[in-house]
């Protein structure tokens, strides 16, 4: 909820962030399926919030997260690499 400009729908609000946290499956169907079980239940999600009894929307990192964080960085520092190495060359 906003604390300074005009106050969102919480259901509205509910629904789309549920949306976001459902994790995306394989087919369509089965992603139609679990989003209309999360629609069902909003508060489906709510154990793995930070803070679980705010309206804060943050989330705690999942081993996901971290290999995904992991592996965004090393491409970083390849193509860092890569450039650096290009720039030399040139120069």
């Amino acid at each position: 909820m906003s604390m300074f400009g005009k106050p969102v729908d919480k259901a509205r609000l509910d629904r789309f962030f549920v949306k976001m946290k459902t994790p995306v499956i394989g087919t369509r169907e089965d992603d139609a399926k679990e989003l209309a079980i999360s629609y069902a239940n909003p508060t489906r999600f709510d154990h793995i919030k930070l803070f679980p009894k705010s309206d804060w929307e943050w989330c705690k990192i999942e081993k996901s997260d971290i290999k995904a964080i992991f592996w965004f960085s090393l491409w970083g520092i390849a193509i860092l690499g890569v450039f650096f190495t290009v720039v030399a060359l040139g120069s």
